[in-house]
């Protein structure tokens, strides 16, 4: 079975984050159920910000995912899909 590599910072919550040491977040969750969907294992790969493009580039991983904005520079060296997230509006909830 193929094993489906995928990149993420695991920084920038709620997309990709740790908690208690274990990866989780929205587009973590998109990842383990597309994966299901598709019969395929999964091993993230643990990426920066910095070295994104770079990793893309020098095929560390099948796909990359962490609320990745679509640059046009990121469109010059992969598929870019459609947005998951079409805005960043927030719940707001009274403390008490």
């Amino acid at each position: 079975m193929h094993v489906l590599k995928i990149g993420t910072t695991g920084d920038y919550a709620p997309f990709s984050f740790y908690k208690k040491k274990k990866l989780v977040g929205v587009d973590i969750d998109l990842a383990i159920h597309f994966a299901k969907f598709a019969n395929k294992k999964i091993k993230f790969i643990k990426t920066s910000w910095p070295a994104l493009t770079s990793d893309v580039k020098d095929n560390k991983f099948d796909l990359a995912l962490s609320g990745i904005c679509p640059t046009n520079d990121r469109k010059k060296i992969g598929l870019v899909s459609n947005n998951i997230c079409t805005s960043y509006k927030t719940l707001f909830i009274n403390k008490k």
